[in-house]
């Protein structure tokens, strides 16, 4: 295969990215309202650092498909999956909550990594049906895998 295939700083985690911010912004107004009693203080402060926290890990998913397999940084994981683990690659219309959130803005896909035991739904490979960094992505994971040779199915888009 030759070169690493990187996918990272995309626009739908980015956007994605948002709905943190908006949590962290609801935590502080609810902090500076009045005297908020110590419970409702502390359940804000933890609020905020988890939200922080997921907004970074959005904002820094990535996929990487190399010679020993497929790296895949996400929100709530990181996984090196080998390519005798990996039974094939399925890509779909995204999730109802993902879809609703960009609704209007792109009608977006998301790609699964099918494995024996386990699927992962890598949030940087969350995309317009039309990329063609996903489709060499997805291209090179097919042919890596042997997947073009009777795994789970390329599903398209609606």
């Amino acid at each position: 295969m030759g070169e690493d295939i990187v996918i990272s700083d995309r626009v739908i985690p980015r956007l994605l990215a948002l709905l943190p911010a908006i949590v962290v912004a609801l935590c502080v107004r609810v902090l500076t309202l009045g005297s908020p009693p110590l419970a409702a203080r502390l359940a804000a402060a933890g609020t905020v650092a988890v939200m922080c926290w997921t907004a970074y890990r959005l904002l820094t998913v990535k996929v990487t498909v190399s010679e020993d397999g497929v790296h895949v940084r996400g929100v709530f994981y990181e996984a090196d999956v080998a390519w005798s683990q990996l039974n094939g690659v399925i890509v779909r219309p995204a999730g109802v909550a993902v879809r609703l959130l960009l609704w209007g803005v792109i009608k977006p896909q998301s790609v699964v990594l099918a494995g024996a035991t386990r699927a992962l739904r890598p949030v940087a490979l969350i995309s317009a049906p039309d990329d063609d960094a996903i489709e060499k992505v997805i291209g090179a994971i097919k042919v890596r895998s042997g997947a073009w040779r009777g795994a789970p199915e390329t599903v398209g888009a609606d």
